[in-house]
């Protein structure tokens, strides 16, 4: 039951394939034109090298976690092999040991295969989840197979010591977590939300869904563009108190040139200012600005004729007479 939406989705990666987002990511990401091959194993077995050996500062792992699975799995690959001859006569819990352990080795290889299978990468961390279970399962179906009761609870108390000796200073530090910059960028939306007294304003953010999901109104840039006219509309009418784009720029590491994100930039007709900013990194601005004014060349879109004369005329008596006009006329469009 748990693999029936697999065959929707792949049908969806299938109708589209830039749903994979290859040749679109930066790094080792950059250049890949199949979403899974061999060619991709070595790589990708470095960075879980990296991931699951680095320091629980750098990374959310677990160090004592990655040496004692390491060498619980190797045990455990033994364990099963010794096992399966007799799977039917044994305990239910080792066959499903077996089984579920199977799976995550399955599920680990496959990563290994993908060309997003870097688990050092901020974004995919969290799908290490399995593996580290995997880990969890080996430990503890090989654990009982000693027989010594004081080496079992050896090996438990160098869990525990582990945990606390590099799992609070990790938690205290979060200095992984500072490397997500989408879940910082949400954050600051979600402030920028808080600090508004009112939300009838208009956003313009290729994340729109965050806004609308808080009943802001929102489009994304494409469409911003696209539906030029629908904008000076809104402007010139007052439709929403304002109208603010989110914008994220890259700072060059030498020359700390500002480069506007991808997808980001309305064009110069959209006359921009700033209302707020800061660096979430240390090589991006991210920044909210308001649409003052659109422009088409040198003219405005959006500045109030002032050379028109008022629709409704400042003479009281031409008021009256228009008002009993209109009266006339909707009697007689009465049935």
């Amino acid at each position: 039951m748990l693999l029936l939406p697999y065959p929707l989705q792949h049908h969806i990666f299938e109708l589209r394939s830039t749903a994979w987002q290859m040749g679109t990511a930066v790094g080792d990401k950059s250049n890949a034109t199949v979403p899974f091959s061999l060619s991709y194993v070595a790589n990708n077995l470095t960075h879980a090298e990296s991931f699951f050996l680095a320091r629980s500062t750098d990374q959310p792992n677990s160090l004592t976690l990655s040496l004692l699975g390491g060498i619980g799995v190797m045990f455990f690959l033994l364990f099963a092999v010794k096992r399966l001859r007799t799977l039917r006569t044994e305990p239910p819990v080792v066959v499903a040991s077996i089984i579920f352990a199977t799976g995550f080795i399955v599920q680990f290889a496959v990563f290994m295969g993908y060309f997003w299978g870097q688990f050092d990468d901020p974004i995919i961390r969290r799908l290490s989840l399995p593996t580290h279970l995997g880990m969890v399962i080996a430990v503890m179906t090989v654990l009982p197979q000693f027989a010594a009761a004081g080496f079992q609870r050896f090996l438990l108390c160098v869990a525990a010591f582990g945990l606390i000796a590099s799992g609070v200073p990790s938690m205290a530090e979060h200095a992984y977590s500072q490397e997500y910059l989408p879940g910082k960028e949400t954050a600051w939306r979600r402030q920028f939300m808080a600090d508004q007294p009112r939300h009838d304003y208009l956003m313009i953010d290729n994340d729109a869904i965050l806004w609308v999901s808080h009943l802001v109104s929102a489009t994304t840039v494409p469409q911003a563009i696209k539906r030029r006219d629908a904008v000076v509309f809104t402007l010139r009418n007052h439709t929403f108190s304002d109208i603010y784009v989110f914008q994220r720029f890259n700072i060059h590491e030498t020359t700390g040139v500002l480069t506007l994100r991808d997808g980001d930039d309305l064009g110069p007709d959209f006359v921009l200012e700033t209302v707020r900013e800061e660096r979430l990194q240390t090589l991006t601005l991210t920044r909210i600005s308001r649409v003052k004014e659109v422009r088409e060349g040198q003219a405005s879109l959006t500045a109030p004729d002032g050379h028109k004369p008022p629709v409704v005329t400042p003479n009281r008596a031409e008021i009256e007479k228009m008002r009993k006009a209109y009266l006339e006329n909707f009697i007689k469009q009465l049935p």
